[in-house]
């Protein structure tokens, strides 16, 4: 299928299974293998797949891009950086697309590198908001958009019914929704369900793991909003180095602590104070710990300091 479209629970293995589909194809076919998501560092994880993969017949790749050695094809990792997403051709792989911000944006111009016919694109993700700006994408909206006539115009269905077995749909992508429970009747036995509903609330079990967006038209800090705060540090923030034993080197943080509350998970995060007076405040690094008593959550704190 040309345009593959997939709504997934957690921890699935979806980018490991995506991850080893890219380079058997790009050493079948010789196609560039283009991998973007939410953040550059997310966008690794592919090629940490890969990698690993290949030594599995002691084959050691190394650099970015990738290159193989028997075609020339490149394995390209990329940010959310739409400046740096257009400028190459391959088989596309768009990982998290509703957590990405301005998604419709970076799909616009990262689409264009797999355009060609003989190319394909596939999106997948773990669900966050209706209102996020992928949503239009995955229900048809988008493709209705700018279609005034009636026999032009699609009408999807993206319950799970329609979807868990895959389908092409009227609008030329093809779709698939599969939660845990669709992954553990195809042989994924490394989640115990039970145990999940224990340790989440049902609100958050249906999100993570059952495919269900959530609508917070009503919240306090709509997604949406959130999201117009986020940078891709890798991107972004030269002077941080996010896998450095110091990451931010030797300059102040501080550290924020909110206690759990009735069954809620305690939150801790990294910030980096501004340097001038008005300015902005950057968070490092966040944590969220459930169902932790408190001394083992001090010590992940004393950690920190």
């Amino acid at each position: 299928h040309r345009i593959r479209d997939i709504l997934k629970s957690r921890q699935i293995g979806a980018t490991f299974y995506f991850s080893r589909e890219a380079l058997l194809r790009a050493l079948k076919t010789g196609h560039n293998q283009i991998f973007l998501s939410a953040s550059k560092t997310q966008a690794y994880v592919f090629r940490e797949y890969i990698i690993a993969f290949a030594r599995l017949v002691d084959v050691d790749l190394t650099g970015d891009p990738i290159v193989l050695g028997n075609n020339g094809a490149k394995l390209i990792f990329l940010g959310t950086n739409s400046n740096t997403a257009q400028s190459h051709n391959g088989d596309l792989y768009v990982d998290e697309i509703f957590w990405i911000p301005n998604f419709q944006v970076l799909r616009k111009v990262a689409s264009g590198m797999a355009s060609q016919s003989h190319l394909r694109s596939t999106y997948f993700s773990t669900p966050s908001t209706l209102a996020h700006d992928a949503y239009p994408f995955w229900s048809g909206e988008l493709f209705n958009r700018g279609r005034a006539s009636a026999a032009e115009r699609v009408e999807i269905d993206v319950s799970h019914n329609a979807l868990a077995g895959g389908l092409l749909c009227a609008d030329g992508q093809w779709r698939q929704i599969v939660t845990i429970e669709d992954a553990l009747k195809g042989g994924c036995t490394l989640f115990d369900i039970e145990q999940l509903k224990r340790e989440n609330s049902a609100d958050d079990f249906k999100n993570l793991f059952m495919c269900e967006f959530v609508d917070d038209k009503a919240s306090v800090f709509p997604f949406e909003e959130l999201q117009r705060c986020m940078v891709d540090t890798l991107e972004e923030w030269e002077d941080y180095a996010p896998f450095a034993t110091n990451p931010f080197g030797s300059r102040p943080v501080w550290i924020g602590y909110d206690p759990s509350h009735r069954g809620d998970s305690a939150g801790c995060v990294v910030l980096a104070p501004p340097v001038v007076a008005g300015g902005k405040f950057r968070i490092l690094e966040r944590h969220q710990w459930k169902g932790m008593d408190f001394a083992p959550q001090a010590e992940s704190i004393r950690k920190l300091t």
